[in-house]
């Protein structure tokens, strides 16, 4: 009896200094002085990803993982209350927001107006988010607004989504020049595309473990720093072999910007970090952040209406796509620092011609024409609403021509005898419009419609023209009926400027009116409601 109590003792014992010789050694290892050198402690990380035999570490898995519709409301960062808010239209109704699931982005479309769901008027993220964990409801059937104002409804199927998110931040944005001629912008941005790591599984109900790519960073980016006593880290910049190599995972990877005509590369700066975050740091939290910074010049194509030019107003589109992964996948997630640099970007009066009036993020659903029938990728939109300052067009172009008319038509108070004087003035008024018409097309592309402008500058044409006619018919009448010349010299007088200045306003208030969406304040009053 007593010999098998002295085996377990020495089998006890045995197995305790094997235990104290293992948590020193791990020990020594997590307060090695080497890691003491940013140089030493990256490498170490970088080789531990290296040999590591977990999965997770260097292949692509979803993240988060809801059993809900596949979309959520949509928000924006309000920055008096430093926090997310719903977006409202002026009936109080709330939007779709970000899509994450290719069935719904079948059927509705982010930004669209929510009407009801299941027949009742949604108020609040909180009552969506009541709905999402209804165990008893698996169907619900929404009606919308489409961005037409069209109602339509539709039924989505409660289901499993699981994804993971890539977090964009514009740090820097902006717009040194608007070419309307050749459909472009230039546009300078700085701007991060990261993969933030905790648990294993984000989103999770159950308590879940730190992800292999944080624990890693144990002992090597996170080291004890036995001058200082105390834990610090180092934030390593990343290799870009890291990356091809797949030790670790690019998150700017496959992301491309919509319609970009031009990249300098010249001027392009990359920039990768690894940067760790843990309670042992004396943070709140666990994490630890994969990010690429880029600094670029672009030349990108956009869209112009120009009819009500130059009293126009436009949208400047901004995109960023994700190319490598579906919706169901990947999604790109928008911050609050986006909205920083928005805002002072729109705070700024520095695109000469053009006023900023407002700006929005959107998460729109995109499909390119290789990509299979119900199959969507997540998109990052920035739309801003420009509108034109027209002083140099009023008071350059559009005032000189309502001179040259008043001159063309002065012509009506000289005697109908001097018929070469008469010519001379409305040939002269008549060429000098014709210069401002090349002093036009020099600014505006080859359009397949007429703007303002044009419609002023052809009306202007007809009526320098009218003096002309009126003159020789004038002349000619003096000889054979006096009396219908006097009276046609006497209509002249009276209606001939004064349905010139009406006609122009018609014409500039029905373009309004059919183009209110692309017409500056300026003139929108004009508009009826």
């Amino acid at each position: 009896m007593k010999s098998q109590i002295k085996i377990i003792l020495f089998t006890l014992s045995i197995l305790f200094l094997s235990f104290i010789n293992t948590h020193s050694s791990e020990t020594k290892l997590s307060n090695s002085p080497e890691m003491n050198d940013a140089r030493l402690a990256c490498k170490a990380y970088f080789d531990k990803l290296s040999k590591s035999k977990d999965n997770s570490v260097r292949n692509f898995y979803t993240y988060y993982s809801y059993n809900d519709y596949g979309f959520y409301i949509k928000l924006k960062f309000d920055l008096k209350k430093n926090e997310f808010v719903e977006i409202k239209d002026s009936n109080n109704n709330l939007k779709v927001g970000q899509i994450y699931s290719s069935k719904t982005a079948s059927k509705i479309n982010s930004s669209d107006t929510i009407i009801s769901i299941n027949g009742k008027k949604i108020k609040s993220a909180q009552e969506f988010l009541n709905i999402i964990e209804d165990e008893g409801l698996d169907k619900i059937k929404i009606i919308l607004l489409d961005k037409n104002d069209k109602k339509y409804e539709t039924q989505l199927t409660k289901s499993l989504n699981d994804y993971k998110e890539v977090r964009y931040i514009i740090k820097n944005f902006d717009i040194s020049d608007i070419d309307i001629k050749k459909g472009t912008y230039d546009l300078t941005i700085r701007h991060i595309f990261s993969y933030h790591y905790d648990k294993e599984t984000a989103g999770s109900e159950e308590a879940e473990p730190d992800h292999p790519i944080l624990n890693l960073a144990i002992g090597t980016l996170i080291y004890y720093n036995h001058d200082q006593n105390k834990h610090m880290y180092h934030v390593c910049n990343i290799p870009e072999n890291i990356f091809q190599e797949g030790t670790l995972l690019d998150p700017s990877h496959g992301m491309l910007i919509g319609n970009v005509l031009k990249n300098d590369k010249d001027l392009e700066s990359i920039s990768t970090r690894v940067t760790p975050y843990h309670t042992l740091l004396r943070n709140t939290f666990n994490e630890i952040i994969i990010s690429k910074e880029k600094f670029n010049e672009f030349k990108i194509k956009n869209n112009f209406n120009l009819k009500s030019f130059p009293f126009d107003k436009q949208i400047i589109k901004f995109q960023v796509i994700d190319d490598a992964y579906h919706m169901d996948t990947r999604i790109i997630n928008s911050t609050k620092f986006s909205y920083l640099a928005l805002d002072k970007f729109m705070s700024l009066d520095d695109i000469p011609g053009w006023k900023k009036k407002s700006y929005k993020i959107d998460n729109q659903s995109y499909q390119n024409a290789t990509q299979y029938k119900d199959t969507y990728r997540d998109s990052y939109v920035v739309t801003i609403e420009l509108e034109r300052k027209p002083g140099y067009y009023l008071f350059k172009v559009i005032f000189p021509i309502l001179l040259i008319l008043l001159i063309c038509w002065s012509v009506v108070w000289v005697d109908p005898k001097e018929l070469e004087a008469r010519l001379t003035i409305t040939i002269v008024c008549l060429l000098s419009l014709i210069a401002y018409n090349f002093v036009i097309d020099s600014e505006l592309p080859k359009l397949e419609y007429l703007t303002v402008l044009d419609w002023i500058i052809l009306i202007s044409y007809i009526y320098a023209t009218i003096p002309n006619l009126l003159s020789v018919i004038s002349f000619r009448l003096l000889k054979n009926n006096l009396k219908l010349g006097n009276r046609i010299e006497l209509i002249s007088k009276r209606y001939g400027l004064l349905s010139y200045v009406l006609l122009i306003l018609f014409i500039i208030v029905f373009n309004i009116s059919t183009n209110v969406e692309h017409s500056g304040s300026f003139l929108s009053w004009m508009a009826p409601s």
